[in-house]
């Protein structure tokens, strides 16, 4: 959906001020090469009117963050599983797996 957005934002980026510009040249102004800069300008409004048009579809989307959060309350019924790394585990002589202690001396 997003990018369907962008993609429609972007052809009325182009062709909505060219269109704006040569509407206003031919039509409004009958070709007066004189108001060539009033043209000019209703294409920079035009602009704006795209870029403003864009930040209030993006701002008024909803976020993709709440539906994940939503999704991890729910399995939050069962405790993660905590896996010790393998040079923490050693072996006994009768081929069991015991866990060795690290012991660190702290200085003061």
């Amino acid at each position: 959906m997003v990018t369907m957005k962008l993609l429609l934002h972007t052809v009325l980026m182009i062709s909505l001020p060219i269109g704006t510009y040569f509407f206003l040249l031919h039509i409004v102004f009958g070709g007066d090469k004189n108001m060539v800069a009033w043209c000019g300008a209703g294409a920079i409004c035009m602009v704006n009117v795209v870029i403003i048009s864009y930040v209030v579809m993006a701002w008024s989307e909803p976020d993709d963050e709440e539906e994940y959060d939503e999704d991890e309350d729910e399995d939050e019924s069962e405790p993660p599983v905590l896996l010790e790394p393998e040079s923490l585990k050693a072996r006994s002589p009768d081929g069991r797996s015991t866990t060795k202690r690290r012991h660190t001396a702290t200085r003061e």
